[in-house]
């Protein structure tokens, strides 16, 4: 049973692999995390993400430093309208896993520095994380995200920013299905109302495939206008 769930997982993402185009508006490396910090967890990953005009490639080190703390590094490329790839950012992460709100209600909040080079502005986050427990197989996760740019070419106000996941958790360990919601608002000073707003959904499913090796593979469909058409992604994490 367990090889057969491992060859449909396989499969599912050759699937989504395929529908990548082949001309790698540039997708999201990012997702809908959690405020959950384990202790003792170190790990890489990879991810890639294409859509109708981009392809953006990021690869991270994470690990616990206190039962509430979690560090992670990040480094993306980036490759626009089948151009060479270049760098995009790095940025340094900080979670903090705050008290429960109740048994079901988990948050925490983390907070982000990033470097951006060619002009392009620096930024620093704080977002506030969020994940429910909605049952024995079933869970959510709702996320608030600010930034405040700095530097060359900045702009004004704070930018807004929401994510959403519905999961539904499986019967082999660490395989998943969940429905993803990205959105982004505007800014505090510049608000983009209703279909000037750029919101994304799709499905996403992970699975384990080999000892300390996990996979994850999505699609995420624009809803409006200003959103991609289609973005593909694959992540890649080796958990040490």
């Amino acid at each position: 049973m367990k090889t057969l769930l491992n060859a449909v997982w396989v499969r599912v993402l050759i699937i989504c692999i395929s529908l990548a185009p082949t001309s790698a508006t540039f997708a999201t490396t990012g997702g809908v995390f959690g405020p959950v910090v384990n202790p003792g967890h170190k790990s890489w990953q990879y991810r890639g993400a294409y859509n109708d005009g981009g392809f953006s490639q990021r690869i991270h080190y994470q690990q616990s430093v206190t039962p509430q703390h979690m560090w992670r590094i990040v480094g993306q490329t980036r490759n626009v309208h089948g151009e060479s790839s270049e760098y995009d950012f790095l940025q340094a992460e900080l979670f903090w896993q705050l008290p429960n709100v109740n048994s079901n209600w988990q948050q925490g909040l983390r907070f982000d520095l990033r470097h951006r080079d060619s002009n392009r502005p620096n930024q620093f986050g704080i977002n506030w994380m969020h994940q429910f427990r909605l049952g024995p197989d079933w869970s959510a996760r709702a996320l608030l995200l600010t930034t405040r740019q700095f530097g060359d070419n900045r702009r004004d106000g704070i930018g807004i920013q929401a994510r959403g996941a519905l999961t539904r958790h499986l019967a082999a360990p660490g395989a998943a299905v969940s429905l993803s919601w990205f959105g982004d608002m505007g800014t505090t000073t510049n608000w983009a109302a209703g279909n000037n707003q750029s919101h994304q959904i799709g499905p996403t499913a992970q699975f384990n495939f080999a000892q300390g090796w996990q996979a994850v593979a999505g699609v995420l469909v624009g809803v409006t206008e200003p959103s991609p058409d289609l973005a593909v992604r694959l992540w890649i994490t080796r958990s040490l």
